[in-house]
């Protein structure tokens, strides 16, 4: 089952996008870094969670917060920005890579 979780399909309809979708888990290839991250997160109004793991790496970082950018009318959301840009370089330093 973890195999078939892990496997991607590619789309029928090719995109130009470092992202992979798999069996309900996405692969981004340089997302921090030179970092391939695997997770999934989501949200809705007011909540945003997500789960991520650095591959070939120990990190895995969860987040939950109570704000979702779901009708926020911006184009990116708040809590993906705060989390590539704040949180990652944070962590990263904290583990000394």
């Amino acid at each position: 089952m973890l195999q078939e979780s892990l496997t991607y399909y590619p789309p029928r309809e090719p995109r130009n996008s470092r992202s992979q979708y798999l069996q309900g888990i996405s692969r981004t290839e340089r997302y921090f870094q030179d970092y391939t991250i695997l997770g999934h997160g989501g949200g809705t109004l007011g909540f945003t969670a997500g789960m991520y793991w650095l591959e070939d790496t120990d990190i895995v970082v969860v987040f939950l917060a109570n704000v979702g950018g779901m009708h926020s009318g911006l184009a990116a959301s708040p809590i993906g920005w705060f989390f590539r840009q704040v949180w990652m370089p944070a962590v990263m330093r904290y583990l000394g890579r």
